[in-house]
């Protein structure tokens, strides 16, 4: 029976989530050389030049992008999303508010960085929920493995943040494991900015948080500074 629960753990244990996924190393990387082929599509346009107060990788419905957009409409929003049906509702909700202050791009963030984002121009870097990927054969899918971490530490300027929430502490340990081993950031465990989640007291700004922390799971935070 043990055997079973390692191969197939419980989703809907929040222990179990991340049974078969080892804590720190990666045997291979995401391979990305299928999605170079797929359009990066950009609304209304790439800035130019290329400036981002805060820059959120994966926003989904947008509930924190757009929340945060309007709270602080002195500040440039950009936001990378993979998917082009979201990429495209995204847009729809923009338009609705009449935001001026976001830019969309929709393709892969591990593409799209290194092509049109240059060093030292983003604030903050925010990551909400992505996918741990936690079946070990799966690990490799993981957005915030080492060459990425690299990647976002060159986007940011010196004293910019990356903040990473999850609702499985398991993942934030082993992305922590990995900024601990690198140059270029420093870790901070927490310092959250932005106001709460949903999930959390007061505003709510996530559905999905509000889905898991409805089921039980906890939201678990961490703060990587950009070091010079």
């Amino acid at each position: 029976m043990d055997a079973m629960i390692t191969d197939q753990p419980d989703f809907s244990v929040p222990s179990q989530r991340f049974a078969t996924v080892p804590r720190l190393e990666l045997q291979r990387e995401f391979p990305t050389a299928h999605r170079d082929r797929d359009p990066i599509e950009f609304y209304p346009v790439l800035p130019e030049p290329f400036v981002a107060d805060v820059l959120e990788i994966g926003p989904g419905r947008g509930d924190f992008l757009l929340a945060q957009a309007e709270r602080f409409p002195e500040q440039q929003f950009v936001a990378v999303e993979l998917g082009k049906k979201r990429h495209l509702k995204l847009i729809r909700r923009i338009e609705k508010r009449q935001l001026r202050n976001v830019a969309l791009i929709c393709g892969d963030a591990r593409l799209v960085l290194p092509r049109f984002v240059p060093s030292a121009s983003v604030g903050s870097i925010v990551v909400l929920f992505p996918d741990p990927w936690p079946k070990r054969r799966h690990a490799f899918h993981r957005l915030l493995q080492p060459p990425f971490l690299v990647e976002l530490a060159r986007c940011l300027k010196a004293g910019g943040h990356l903040f990473l929430r999850s609702d499985v502490e398991e993942y934030v340990v082993w992305v922590k494991g990995h900024a601990e081993k690198m140059m270029g950031f420093r870790v901070i465990d927490d310092c959250w900015p932005y106001g709460p989640v949903r999930g959390e007291a007061g505003k709510t700004l996530s559905l999905f948080a509000d889905r898991q922390t409805g089921l039980g799971y906890q939201i678990h935070g961490l703060c990587l500074e950009r070091t010079v």
